[in-house]
This record gives structure tokens, C-alpha cells and sequence, in this order.
């Protein structure tokens, strides 16, 4: 289900399915660690292809907080060419993340990102930027990729990497933030990985201050 509010959580999303006389197995809304937004859809796991091929046909279209829904099959992306470093990773459907996290499904959206102290990463000085990345395929490819330049460290997120406004772009001017789970972790990864050589240039790791 796309299409929809940065804001929208779960509780906003069920009414509607039984509403129009959906059972439904899971909704999962993945969001952004760093705003506490969602990408503006979700994933709804329905009991039947039938089920699903009807709601297709129900509530596409139908008005949520303002925009019209856009609901359709949730279908596995085919990986492109090969990258250096990168060859086993494929874009796939939204993995669970099976951390545990504060429990802001039912509180409004202003108390929850209280509740999930944004910030916190920063002030504790345990959040990178990286730079030096080459655009990424996808943003679940991204997450990926990064989390694999990170491995043996303890990373608690890892946000979307981002491409600066200039003109002509560069081939690895892309950025992102990496959050660690503490700070001496953080200390750590960026004396490792800073000036590292990937894919033809030099990563850049430092902490965001």
C-alpha cells in the first residue's frame, strides 16, 4: 500500500482493512530511524492471492489522511550488473528488524519521536556520516552495502544514502549516517574505516558534530 502520509503508523491503517472486510495476517510499516517517518507506504500481508487480488481492486484509490491509496502486489526487484564488493547483494523485499524498539505504535506522532529521542545519537557522539559512496542501486541495496562496510562493528541504523546537489555529480559523492551503539564503537569503526578503498575512491568516516 503506497501512496501514503508521511505520518501514517498502523492504527490508522487497520479500520480501513475491516472496513472493507479484510482479515489480514501482518502490517509492517518500516520507518526511517533518523525522522520517524515511514516511506510513505507499507507491506499487508493478506491470508490469500484472492484476498489480495480484491483488495487491489477495493482500495486502490480509496482516500487516507488526505491522498488517494495506491495498493498493488509487492514484487521482488531483479539485481542489476554485479558491483565490485557488492556481488551477493540483491534488492528484496523490506527485511524485519528484530531489534528491539520503543513501543510508540499507539502514541501520537509528536510523542513518539519524543519517545525514541532522535537526537540522542548525536549528542552521545555516536553517529558517522560516511562519505565517498557510490549511488546506490535501491535504498534496501544501500542499507546493505553499508551495513557491510560495517561489519564487526554494532550498528543500531543506517539511513538513506543521499547524493548532494551538484552539477556534474561525481561518481562517489554519496553520503549517509550511521548510528553506533556506543560511543567508543563509533571511535573505533571511524579510525578503521576512515580513508578506506572502495570501489575506486576513499571512504570518509567521521563523527557528526
Amino acid at each position: 500500500m503506497g501512496n501514503m502520509a508521511y505520518t501514517a503508523h498502523r492504527a490508522g491503517i487497520e479500520p480501513i482493512l475491516f472496513q472493507e472486510g479484510f482479515q489480514f495476517i501482518n502490517i509492517e510499516i518500516p520507518s526511517d530511524p533518523f525522522t520517524s517517518r515511514n516511506p510513505s507506504h507499507c507491506f499487508v500481508d493478506l491470508p490469500s492471492l484472492e484476498d489480495a487480488e480484491r483488495a487491489m481492486r477495493h482500495l486502490s484509490g480509496q482516500p487516507f489522511q488526505g491522498r488517494p491509496l495506491e495498493v498493488k502486489p509487492c514484487v521482488q526487484k531483479r539485481p542489476r550488473a554485479p558491483r565490485s564488493q557488492s556481488d551477493e547483494l540483491q534488492s528484496m523485499r523490506w527485511q524485519r528488524d528484530t531489534r528491539e524498539r520503543p513501543n510508540t505504535r499507539h502514541l501520537p506522532p509528536a510523542i513518539g519521536m519524543w519517545a525514541t529521542d532522535l537526537l540522542a545519537p548525536i549528542k552521545e557522539g555516536r553517529r558517522l556520516f560516511v562519505g565517498g559512496l557510490s549511488k546506490p542501486i535501491d535504498n534496501h541495496s544501500s542499507d546493505l552495502e553499508i551495513r557491510r562496510i560495517f561489519e564487526g562493528f554494532q550498528v543500531e541504523a543506517v539511513s538513506k544514502a543521499k547524493r548532494p546537489e551538484r552539477d556534474p555529480p561525481l561518481e562517489h559523492d554519496c553520503y549517509a549516517f550511521v548510528d553506533l551503539s556506543t560511543y567508543d564503537e563509533a571511535q573505533r569503526a571511524a579510525g578503521q574505516l576512515h580513508g578506506m578503498e572502495l570501489w575506486g575512491g576513499k571512504l570518509t568516516v567521521k563523527t557528526l558534530e
